[in-house]
């Protein structure tokens, strides 16, 4: 099934032929995008139908300020690293969009980091955690790279009941977040069906006509009630909007040229260029040297899979990255890498 960024990124193509000159051609506003994740079936605990009814309120708020929305409801894990991995490849498409990204669901604290659970997760035991959750900071990482536009990512997570796991701490940004990422947690009590708080906040943020990103979780925190649902944030210091259009530049003025340039027949063709070399193939873990296991935790933290230091060294985090991947392309999780499967991971970055 065609994904929606993918559909997305198709009709960019589209519209790009459709362009005759250069001259008379206009530049076009990048796009907005954004990702929405509301997890209320799970298995493991009861049932969140106000993350349903928040995912719905996002939505429909997102639409109307022209954000092309992807939906995932009741995602399990492979569903939910699908999701993620569709928008990273969309904003690496288009360098410079904005984005929101909001998720509802189960949220849980394991050694310092937070993970937000799929519905199909099933913890007998805490360290389930690392194959059964998505590191919360793997769901921020697609908006922290070097060519991301504005970004609020916002965490709308709810503890487990009491004995099934410590409550989300609100750590969701990535160490390489930029000064156009913004996250925000909010950790809710149990509640009714409703639209959550910070759902509800968030709407009506975006129900402005403009909204800038400096300064965003101060506002958030601001329509919520008081003593309100934010547990952490982080701003963004870029001056940008995250909703709302930049006033135009100036026109340029035409430079005094000092001798006519050519015509277009009399310049010389550029030579083709090649395509880049793929990554030559990696050996079996015992062969691999210390860059081979450093391009591999690359690897693992570009896919979203590993955010810990990329020093060579494959320790547990390392091992639980590698079964979370192993977990996705349906093999036998492991912990350890093949020959061809350390082949596969390096290239698909």
């Amino acid at each position: 099934m065609r994904t929606a960024w993918t559909i997305l990124m198709g009709m960019a193509a589209l519209a790009a032929q459709a362009v005759t000159t250069a001259s008379s051609a206009e530049t076009a506003a990048a796009p907005r995008l954004a990702l929405v994740i509301g997890n209320a079936a799970y298995a493991m605990a009861p049932a969140l139908p106000a993350c349903t009814a928040s995912a719905n309120v996002v939505t429909a708020r997102l639409k109307a300020a022209g954000f092309d929305v992807a939906v995932r409801l009741d995602a399990t894990n492979g569903a939910m690293g699908g999701a993620l991995t569709d928008f990273a490849q969309a904003l690496s498409g288009h360098p410079g969009a904005a984005s929101v990204v909001y998720v509802c669901g189960y949220g849980v604290n394991y050694r310092d980091r937070d993970f937000v659970l799929p519905v199909s997760a099933a913890l007998t035991r805490p360290s389930d955690v690392l194959t059964e959750g998505v590191v919360a900071r793997a769901i921020a990482a697609p908006a922290a790279g070097g060519q991301a536009g504005p970004a609020l990512v916002l965490l709308d997570l709810f503890a487990l009941p009491p004995g099934q796991g410590p409550a989300p701490a609100g750590l969701a940004t990535p160490e390489n977040a930029s000064d156009r990422l913004a996250t925000a947690t909010a950790l809710e009590p149990p509640g009714p069906a409703a639209a959550t708080p910070a759902a509800a906040a968030l709407a009506q943020l975006l129900s402005n006509r403009e909204v800038p990103l400096a300064g965003v979780v101060a506002r958030l925190r601001s329509l919520l009630p008081s003593g309100g649902a934010i547990l952490s944030g982080k701003e963004a210091t870029a001056d940008v909007l995250l909703v709302g259009e930049p006033p135009p530049p100036p026109p340029a003025r035409p430079q005094p040229s000092a001798q006519a340039a050519p015509p277009p027949s009399a310049l010389p063709s550029a030579p083709a260029l090649a395509p880049p070399p793929s990554h030559p193939p990696v050996p079996d873990e015992a062969s691999m040297t210390q860059s081979d296991r450093r391009d591999v935790q690359i690897s693992l933290a570009a896919l979203g899979y590993y955010d810990g230091r990329i020093d060579g060294l494959f320790g547990p985090d390392t091992r639980a990255a590698i079964r979370r991947w192993q977990h996705e392309i349906g093999t036998e999780m492991t912990g350890t890498l093949s020959g061809a499967q350390a082949t596969r991971l390096v290239q698909q970055r």
